[in-house]
């Protein structure tokens, strides 16, 4: 039986190793007080290299009936 290896560095890193301190900024509705936009911002690195993923979401739709279909 072959030794066990130690497990590989992305497997044992924990989230604040790899992850910076991320940015969110939420738009919300004035007149609705619902979510319209959500802006996020998230450094990392991963394998060696430093990024930055930025996510931009638009929400719609919200506050409207939604038809959910008959089960049988």
């Amino acid at each position: 039986m072959p030794a066990p290896t130690s497990p590989s560095p992305c497997i044992s890193a924990t989230a604040s190793d790899i992850l910076g301190d991320i940015r969110a900024v939420l738009y919300v509705s004035q007149t609705t007080h619902l979510p319209m936009r959500t802006l996020v911002d998230m450094p990392m690195k991963i394998a060696g290299q430093a990024i930055v993923m930025h996510i931009d979401l638009v929400i719609t739709g919200v506050n409207e009936p939604v038809a959910i279909p008959s089960v049988g």
